[in-house]
C-alpha cells in the first residue's frame, strides 16, 4: 500500500510544481529580443540622407495634431524658413505617427500607425514629383509637448532613398 501511495503522491506533486515551472520559465524567456533582428539604427546627427538621389539635410520642420488628436503629423524640411509654418522647400518628409512618445517599426509601409512619405519636388518620375513610402526602418518620438515634437528616424525606400538621424520640430496648427 505504501508503494501505491507513493505513485499517487508523486503525479500530485508534478501538478502543483509544474504551473510555478512553466511561470519561471515563460519569465525567463520574455525579453526585447523576440528573435528578430531589428531592422533599423538610429544615428546620433541631425536627420539627413538622400531622397531621389539628391542630398537631403534637415533644417526646419513642424508638427500639428490630427482633428481627433490621436496622431501628430509632422513635416521635415531641407531648408529654413521663417515662418516655418509657411515654408515652401522642395524635398520634405511628412511622417504620421501615434500621438504618444513611443517607437514605431515600419511593418506596412504606407499604413499606420506610422506612414513616411519622401518628397522631392524637383525630380519628375513621369508621373509627376517623386513621392517614395518608407519601406524599412523605424521612427521613435521622444518627447511630445504643446510647442515640441523631437524624435529620430532610420527610413529607407531604396538604395536612392534613406534618411537617418534626429529632429525637432514646433507646432503649427495648420501644415
Amino acid at each position: 500500500m505504501n508503494n501505491l501511495q507513493v505513485k499517487l503522491r508523486l503525479p500530485y506533486c508534478l501538478r502543483s510544481v509544474l504551473p510555478v515551472l512553466i511561470i519561471v520559465l515563460s519569465v525567463l524567456s520574455c525579453g526585447e529580443d523576440d528573435g528578430k533582428k531589428k531592422d533599423y539604427t538610429f544615428k546620433d546627427q541631425d536627420a539627413q540622407g538622400k531622397i531621389a538621389g539628391n542630398n537631403w539635410t534637415y533644417a526646419s520642420g513642424k508638427f500639428r495634431y490630427s482633428d481627433d488628436g490621436e496622431s501628430i503629423y509632422i513635416t521635415l524640411y531641407n531648408a529654413t524658413e521663417d515662418p516655418v509654418c509657411a515654408t515652401s522647400a522642395t524635398a520634405f518628409i511628412d511622417i504620421s505617427f501615434p500621438a504618444e512618445p513611443g517607437l514605431q517599426e515600419i511593418a506596412n509601409p504606407g499604413f499606420p500607425p506610422v506612414v513616411v512619405l519622401l518628397h522631392e519636388l524637383t525630380v519628375d518620375t513621369g508621373a509627376g514629383p517623386y513621392m517614395g513610402v518608407g519601406k524599412k526602418g523605424a521612427v521613435e518620438i521622444l518627447t511630445i509637448t504643446d510647442t515640441e515634437v523631437t524624435g529620430r528616424m532610420d527610413v529607407r525606400e531604396s538604395n536612392n532613398t534613406s534618411v537617418n538621424g534626429n529632429f525637432s520640430v514646433s507646432f503649427c496648427p495648420e501644415i
